[in-house]
């Protein structure tokens, strides 16, 4: 398919095909998609959990949080779930979802998404020399949130910021999602001094004013 629409494209484009082969064109197309359809339903489906977040069957966490207060989040998690979580079973799951733990070598398998990329080339038609050898979700080295902002490529950034402002900002009033992170904490600290749980998110589409400031 992306080799019948690709000359057609560079075409439009009044780009040579050779200038834009059809491995960067195929690129192009799937950072385009996932720009403008999966990045939009992804902050939707966030909209709508936030403003649920203190419902009893919705446990709302940031990934920043999983990373930084790990074994506070696992008591969080084992307490949702109703399970008895006693300090030696949270230092094993600490101790299990730990970077140095998930990319070692008798573990990286567990998290490889070698099946996505295999289903990618198949779909597309694609060579493996067009596709990296090996993927997956944790990084050898590691990494920290956010740092991809400065590797995508710069209208791909513009696009997110975008959709984040027609989605996010515009639902919930969020600039960022540090501001959103910031709020949540303020809101859980608050809760936690008064000893209660919180307002219920639900409903209030107008929540933002007095949490993101």
């Amino acid at each position: 398919r992306m080799r019948i629409i690709h000359p057609f494209v560079c075409g439009l484009m009044q780009v040579d095909t050779r200038t834009l082969p059809l491995a960067d064109f195929t690129n192009f197309i799937c950072l385009l998609r996932f720009a403008h359809f999966d990045v939009r339903l992804q902050l939707e489906s966030l909209c709508d959990f936030w403003l649920h977040r203190n419902d009893d069957n919705v446990l709302f966490l940031f990934f920043d949080d999983l990373i930084a207060q790990r074994e506070q989040c696992i008591r969080d998690i084992a307490r949702f779930m109703e399970v008895r979580a006693d300090d030696a079973l949270v230092r094993r799951v600490a101790e299990q979802t730990s970077h140095t733990v998930m990319c070692s070598p008798e573990h990286w398998h567990r998290f490889s998404e070698s099946k996505i990329v295999h289903d990618v080339q198949r779909y597309f038609k694609l060579s493996e020399q067009q596709l990296v050898a090996h993927v997956g979700k944790v990084r050898k080295g590691g990494g920290k949130s956010g740092e991809g902002r400065a590797v995508v490529p710069k209208w791909f950034q513009r696009v997110v910021d975008a959709t984040w402002r027609d989605v996010v900002t515009e639902r919930i009033g969020f600039n960022s999602l540090e501001e959103m992170r910031a709020a949540w904490r303020a809101e859980r600290a608050a809760a936690t001094a008064g000893g209660g749980g919180g307002a219920s998110g639900s409903g209030h589409g107008d929540a933002r004013a007095g949490e993101s400031q």
